[in-house]
């Protein structure tokens, strides 16, 4: 039987599909960012308590510093390790919902 429910096809097009390519979005930017990381040993680029001289301090974002960036690292090996556990399992419960998986 399928699901018709006005409510639930508008949550699945407009709140299901769409967090489905932003999971995907993620995890593609994650995986080659640390792809990146660990081929060009970056990580040791980044000491704890320096700060990152990045334009912020002009631009109007907030500093940054080597901590915040490794912190950043830690989340996207995490976020990668759990999509790819259990055969990939949560990577393809997204793959099979999202439709703009990758990032322009």
């Amino acid at each position: 039987m399928a699901i018709t429910d006005p409510r639930a096809v508008k949550f699945a097009n407009e709140n299901a599909r769409v967090a489905a390519d932003l999971f995907a979005q993620g995890y593609y930017r994650a995986k080659a960012a640390i792809d990146q990381v660990d081929a060009q040993g970056l990580e040791a680029l980044f000491p704890d308590a320096e700060t990152v001289e990045d334009g912020a301090d002009v631009d109007g974002r907030s500093r940054i510093t080597g901590a915040h960036v490794t912190g950043v690292i830690t989340a996207m090996r995490a976020l990668v390790a759990d999509m790819e556990a259990n055969g990939s399992a949560r990577l393809t419960a997204i793959l099979q919902v999202a439709v703009n998986t990758r990032m322009a």
